[in-house]
């Protein structure tokens, strides 16, 4: 880790942890597909989706981990199935714009879904398994000075009405 990182925060609590950051779970939710028109057709009269079923589908894919660090890849490569990227961005605002314009599958954590201002053209579809519920966790410096402190307290408070 850089040493002007101060705090990360990340879904899948099974990142490698860095010694020089303190790691704290915050809570835990479920992860969903959201995807836009271009997949509804193939997907109207599905339920929810298993883990399985997620290699048959592109998809966009908006997290700091690489995919072999990726904790839903590397349990769908143990499984051995992968779901393919057609698209990896680095901020979730992509996530939206290209599923309502591509044939293409976002798993975020519900939370970020349910917060969206907009959600029109997007469709939601569960997770089904124990590999769909996600944790969020944060790891910061423990040497960190007071008022980044009582930042990254605001931030966990913040987080925990949305994760439990």
């Amino acid at each position: 880790m850089d040493s002007s990182v101060d705090l990360v925060l990340a879904i899948g609590d099974h990142q490698k942890q860095v010694s020089a950051l303190h790691y704290e779970r915050v809570g835990t939710t479920r992860l969903i597909a959201v995807y836009g028109a271009p997949l509804r057709s193939r997907l109207e009269n599905a339920a929810a989706l298993n883990f399985a079923d997620l290699q048959h589908y592109q998809h966009i894919y908006c997290l700091p981990w690489t995919k072999e660090n990726n904790e839903l890849d590397r349990q769908q490569a143990r499984a051995g199935f992968e779901r393919p990227l057609a698209f990896v961005c680095h901020d979730y605002s992509q996530l939206a714009p290209a599923v309502q314009s591509a044939p293409l599958m976002a798993i975020v954590p519900r939370p970020w879904y349910e917060n969206l201002s907009d959600k029109r053209g997007l469709f939601v579809l569960p997770l089904t398994g124990e590999q769909a519920e996600g944790a969020i966790f944060m790891q910061y410096r423990a040497s960190t000075v007071e008022w980044k402190r009582r930042l990254i307290d605001a931030i966990r408070r913040k987080l925990k009405t949305y994760y439990r």
